[in-house]
């Protein structure tokens, strides 16, 4: 979309979710223009072995990797869990809000 400014143009989010409401959450925030990266493992993303696959094409997947960049990081080692700051500057509570030094995670309630 060339040309045309959406609600969250320059902001960019770090896609390291697990759990598939932080996976949807990122479809929608890409959906309003946010940058989002995907973190997969290099084995590749559990995602990419839910359920339905036709002609080898794992359906599920193609829906939740919608309007995200994808790079591999093995969270395991200290150089990549490094590079994950260097990725984003912001936190699951923005940069100075009174939670902005705790991790985020959220649950559909």
């Amino acid at each position: 979309m060339t040309g045309i400014s959406t609600a969250l143009d320059g902001i960019k989010v770090l896609d390291l979710a697990s759990l598939y409401a932080g996976l949807l959450i990122a479809i929608n925030l890409g959906n309003y223009g946010a940058d989002v990266i995907r973190v997969e493992h290099p084995h590749g993303d559990d995602a990419r072995r839910w359920d339905f696959i036709r002609d080898g094409v794992p359906l599920w997947w193609k829906s939740i990797a919608r309007n995200k960049r994808l790079i591999t990081l093995d969270l395991h080692g200290e150089a990549a869990r490094q590079t994950v700051p260097d990725l984003v500057g912001l936190t699951g509570f923005g940069q100075t809000a009174p939670f902005s030094q705790e991790p985020g995670f959220g649950t559909l309630t």
